[in-house]
């Protein structure tokens, strides 16, 4: 199932609503269509293996299991974690993830799948990509192909907790809402977050900031959405958020502890996926969930000792 354009040509494409989908995932280069393209990873019984996950799909969030066999999540994104067992995980664009594979299951070959998630409203999802996991020794190899069993149910551990900070994280000292939405201004989708989308200034914002440049940026990004809706309600029209294109920046204390809460929203049906970055920090997750932040009752949820990094 490749596409005949190349990967420049898809790269290169001006528009997003225009772009060129790649109906396949590859997994350690191989497409694993058909038995002679899956890639085998070859292992010992008894034997505990590292595997050094990265998801460059880059727009596209996976699904990854091992068929009969769970792994312990033991790193994230350079992080050492408090060690997670489960039968499959969760990986965003650019991120990387360590595990640890026992192979202590009987002799025979096992599938290891990966598999795009996709929002509700876009049921074209493309096919699972598969390598085989074989383990080495004297056995009769199963005759056919498996079926496969990996659970690709989208659900939160978040009862799983990794190291956090040797104080407990219980006074936040100021908070930020950001509502993370999209839109199509003309024929071009852009993101927005509390209705501004980011304009590139000519100046680097950070110089202009060292330099004491003015006129490069304002600091007067709103901590709140300045358009408040049912970000999480069907059918929301695509002209919900439209964004004011600007230079604006959030000013914080040096050393100061900020809590910032990102909003999904549903406009154009939350035709994307996108894992949240801050440029150059790491951060604690103290809780999330479904549907619309309420600034009641959601804070009653948080996890304020063991946070997950």
């Amino acid at each position: 199932m490749w596409h005949y354009v190349t990967v420049g040509a898809v790269c290169t494409t001006r528009y997003l609503r225009f772009c060129i989908v790649i109906e396949i995932h590859m997994c350690v280069g191989h497409s694993g269509c058909r038995s002679e393209t899956q890639y085998r990873l070859y292992v010992d019984y008894g034997k505990t293996y590292l595997l050094r996950l990265i998801n460059a799909a880059v727009s596209s969030e996976l699904f990854f299991a091992i068929a009969d066999h769970n792994v312990t999540v033991v790193g994230m994104d350079g992080n050492y974690l408090k060690p997670i067992s489960t039968s499959y995980l969760v990986i965003s664009p650019g991120q990387t993830v360590n595990v640890l594979l026992t192979a202590n299951q009987p002799l025979s070959y096992y599938y290891m799948a990966i598999r795009q998630y996709v929002t509700n409203g876009y049921p074209d999802v493309y096919p699972p990509n598969t390598a085989i996991v074989e383990y080495r020794g004297n056995y009769t190899p199963p005759s056919s192909r498996l079926s496969l069993r990996a659970s690709f149910l989208h659900k939160h551990h978040s009862s799983k907790c990794v190291l956090g900070p040797s104080k407990e994280l219980s006074q936040l000292l100021s908070g930020i809402l950001c509502n993370k939405s999209q839109c199509e201004i003309g024929m071009q989708m852009v993101w927005a977050m509390n209705n501004m989308t980011f304009l590139n200034p000519s100046t680097d914002v950070l110089l202009a900031y060292y330099r004491n440049i003015s006129g490069v940026y304002s600091a007067d990004f709103p901590d709140f959405p300045l358009n408040y809706y049912n970000f999480t309600g069907d059918n929301l029209p695509n002209s919900t958020a439209i964004p004011t294109i600007a230079t604006k920046v959030k000013m914080l204390n040096y050393n100061e502890t900020v809590q910032v809460v990102f909003q999904d929203s549903n406009v154009l049906r939350g035709a994307e996926n996108h894992p949240m970055h801050m440029h150059g920090y790491s951060f604690y997750v103290v809780g999330s969930g479904p549907g619309n932040y309420d600034n009641v009752s959601d804070p009653k949820t948080l996890n304020l000792v063991g946070h997950r990094k």
